[in-house]
């Protein structure tokens, strides 16, 4: 995992992220974005050592104004064990904790959306212990809102396997519970009143050419709209992909989710095309298959153009 730094001698590096997406989906409550043109992301930042020890960053979205998105101070002690505390991305949901940059889709998984916020305010541990990672946190739990007295725990627990077949295979636990009332759970799903437990077990099998992931998670929430039995949200997505030339790859998505006590859900497949373009750019194309419940199926894509250093 990428730690922000590792001990050496004082440095800054700039970083920015810069996308431009199109959306064609004809039914907006059941798809994400609209019909038509958007920037969902104009961010820059910063990251560096301090010392021999001190990592840091910083990181900002403009795309709708000023958007702080993270902001830590870290402490290398060794590959075992690095410490951070601030505004981070929570290492949790495999689908979640990858860059947004470097996604394998335009749009990341719905069960994901409706429980994973991209980013907490607090302190974290995290080590490589042989082929083992772990990361443990003491957070918030209101995304990137102010502190409102809470507290919300997330745990990471993974193995890389090493050579399997024809990849790298890592296997991937978690887990996070507390309290979160008065904010949105993840960036789509409805506002918690009271704490919500979340748990989960992904993999991801990545080679020179083939890409093969999948991941299942499961939410019991208190919630505003749903105060007699706790929402349970659950779902899970499998992931192919293949490079058919040496900077293009073809992908497919199959994802399920539910929420119980609301009584929706859906499936989606979706069909992708990752370009790479000269160094910094990259193209994706999107096509989606989305079958509502209840509802009749619906066709959308959207396709993106990113520059990214």
């Amino acid at each position: 995992m990428d730690a922000g730094g590792v001990a050496g001698k004082k440095t800054i590096a700039a970083e920015a992220l810069l996308q431009g997406r199109m959306n064609y989906y004809p039914d907006t409550s059941n798809l994400e974005g609209n019909i038509g043109f958007n920037l969902p992301n104009v961010r820059f930042g910063l990251r560096g050592q301090l010392g021999q020890a001190f990592y840091y960053r910083t990181y900002f979205n403009l795309e709708n104004g000023f958007d702080l998105k993270c902001a830590y101070l870290g402490y290398f002690y060794s590959d075992a064990f690095r410490i951070q505390a601030g505004l981070m991305k929570p290492v949790q949901s495999q689908d979640y904790f990858i860059s947004t940059g470097s996604t394998d889709f335009i749009f990341r998984s719905r069960a994901g959306e409706m429980l994973v916020h991209s980013y907490e305010a607090g302190i974290a541990a995290e080590g490589d212990i042989g082929r083992f990672y772990y990361f443990s946190g003491f957070f918030s739990g209101n995304g990137n809102l102010p502190e409102r007295k809470q507290h919300y725990l997330i745990g990471r627990l993974q193995y890389s396997v090493g050579s399997f077949l024809p990849g790298e295979l890592t296997l991937g636990v978690q887990g996070s519970h507390g309290n979160s009332e008065g904010v949105t759970s993840g960036s789509t799903g409805p506002v918690i009143w009271g704490k919500r437990s979340i748990y989960g077990a992904d993999f991801r099998l990545e080679g020179d050419r083939i890409l093969l992931a999948g991941e299942y998670m499961s939410g019991l929430l208190d919630t505003d709209n749903v105060k007699v039995n706790p929402e349970r949200i659950n779902g899970f997505y499998l992931t192919s992909g293949y490079y058919i030339l040496e900077k293009t790859m073809v992908l497919g998505r199959f994802q399920v989710w539910r929420q119980r006590e609301a009584g929706l859900g859906g499936q989606r497949l979706t069909f992708g095309i990752n370009q790479s373009l000269a160094g910094i750019f990259r193209f994706q194309l999107n096509y989606d298959i989305h079958d509502p419940d209840p509802g009749d199926t619906i066709h959308g894509f959207s396709a993106l153009l990113q520059m990214k250093f």
